[in-house]
């Protein structure tokens, strides 16, 4: 049921992008319902196993679930891993600036814990235990005290020695489009015309921008140099010229003249004489069934059930780019929601993000604000300022400290403005050194913790 209320808008995701009918697509939406989150389902399988060898009272039961839940929460395999540490961030509760510390995945624990407690305290209630308020009251003056002190642990990050303005042209280009002009070469032209329109009307208004961002597969052709010889490759680049400004775009990348050619969902940063930079960031971390179709690698069949999905090849990982004299790291859309993406990027010296995006596939109610607060999560986690661009919203940056500066509207073709100041050489947070290692603590910790119940009742607890 929480899979069903929180992620609805897969329907419309199966309906739109695998181009489903609406009967199939709500039984999509069912099927992934049955196996997202099934880490609530395996924590309790195991819980009842626990119990049953070693008959756990009802407040070592509580402790028990409470752990197993938050372990699970950290190791199941989510293809959206959402977790409740986003919520402190929606609900701006101060707080959320210690995910530098623990990241989200870590407030997250600290609600489930929270929640352990208060089921503790009402326990200890009915047990008539007279201190029975005392795991409530710790969870309370814990959140409280990470709350009154959430805005000062951020102060640090607000000073800067850098800043670049940033032009984000979220240009509303509708599906149908997108796909006419990817399959069948359909209105790339227009595509073009409206990206340079909405460029050229915002640098009007902001002479001083310094770079200007399109979004996520914004021009559907191949923009690698060796693809100079197709017109409207050519086009593109002289259009980029008239603007007059670095640029960085999401468009397709493929290696010509190679066995194993096949093409990436790229982002391409060119100077103001529209000449590329670097090579282009190729996306790494690929969205099944919108990206690829898992497992039809060993079974090309499976490519002809929803030949609407797309067949992307997935790029070399983490990559840095220097433009605009700092070190830009580069996300594509989905890649936000991984912390080990940013923090490898944090690992090549990245002192800003780029990440582009195209939401236009999903419900226009939720997904989109899920999305956007899942991928400026790791601003705060690794306190870098990121520039979200995105094809019909919501486009947005947030800086290092984890100020949001502005949201765009959603399904609208505009313009977005950003002073985006950032350090020169910024520390890593320790998030960032040591977050990786975070669930082998919460193990080791069970582990523990389980020893310590049974030696209470003198037998040991036997781990293996």
């Amino acid at each position: 049921m929480l899979t069903l209320i929180g992620f609805h808008w897969i329907t419309r995701v199966a309906s739109e992008f695998g181009d489903l009918p609406w009967i199939l697509a709500l039984l999509a939406l069912l099927a992934f319902a049955a196996f997202s989150n099934l880490q609530v389902a395996v924590s309790g399988w195991i819980w009842s196993k626990l119990h049953n060898k070693y008959s756990f009272s009802k407040p070592q039961s509580i402790v028990v679930i409470a752990f197993l839940l938050i372990i699970l929460e950290y190791v199941f395999p989510m293809i959206f891993p959402w977790n409740m540490g986003y919520t402190w961030f929606y609900a701006n509760w101060p707080a959320y600036q210690w995910a530098d510390v623990f990241g989200f995945q870590g407030l997250s624990a600290l609600s489930i814990l929270f929640n352990a407690c208060v089921a503790l305290s009402l326990e200890r209630r009915k047990l008539k235990i007279s201190n029975w308020w005392v795991p409530v009251g710790v969870a309370a003056l814990i959140f409280v005290g990470l709350n009154l002190t959430g805005n000062t642990h951020a102060s640090p990050w607000r000073l800067t020695d850098e800043k670049t303005n940033v032009l984000q042209i979220q240009a509303n280009i509708g599906n149908f489009q997108k796909i006419a002009a990817e399959k069948q070469g359909m209105f790339k032209y227009d595509i073009l015309n409206e990206y340079m329109r909405i460029s050229k009307l915002g640098l009007e208004q902001h002479p001083d921008t310094n770079m200007v961002i399109w979004p996520e597969t914004a021009i559907p052709e191949y923009l690698d140099d060796h693809n100079l010889s197709a017109p409207y490759a050519t086009l593109v680049r002289n259009q980029i010229r008239e603007l007059a400004r670095p640029l960085a775009t999401g468009a397709y990348s493929i290696d010509f003249g190679k066995n194993d050619s096949g093409v990436y969902n790229g982002l391409f940063y060119f100077n103001e004489q529209a000449e590329l930079v670097a090579p282009p960031y190729r996306k790494h971390v690929l969205l099944a069934f919108g990206e690829y179709f898992p497992g039809a690698e060993m079974f090309p069949f499976l490519k002809d059930l929803i030949p609407a999905v797309s067949d992307f090849r997935r790029g070399p990982g983490p990559q840095v780019t220097h433009f605009l004299n700092t070190e830009v790291g580069s996300q594509v859309c989905y890649e936000g929601l991984f912390p080990e993406i940013t923090r490898g990027l944090v690992d090549l010296g990245a002192r800003l993000i780029v990440n582009v995006t195209n939401d236009s596939w999903y419900d226009f109610f939720s997904e989109p604000r899920q999305h956007m607060y899942m991928t400026l999560g790791r601003a705060v986690e690794f306190r870098r300022p990121l520039i979200r661009t995105t094809n019909t919203g919501i486009s947005t940056g947030v800086l290092a400290d984890g100020s949001i500066l502005a949201f765009s509207k959603l399904n609208e073709p505009i313009f977005q403005y950003l002073e985006v100041s950032y350090q020169k050489n910024p520390e890593k947070t320790f998030f960032a050194r040591f977050g990786q290692y975070y669930p082998l603590v919460l193990i080791l910790a069970f582990v523990i913790l389980l020893i310590t119940i049974r030696t209470k009742t003198g037998r040991l607890i036997s781990i293996v």
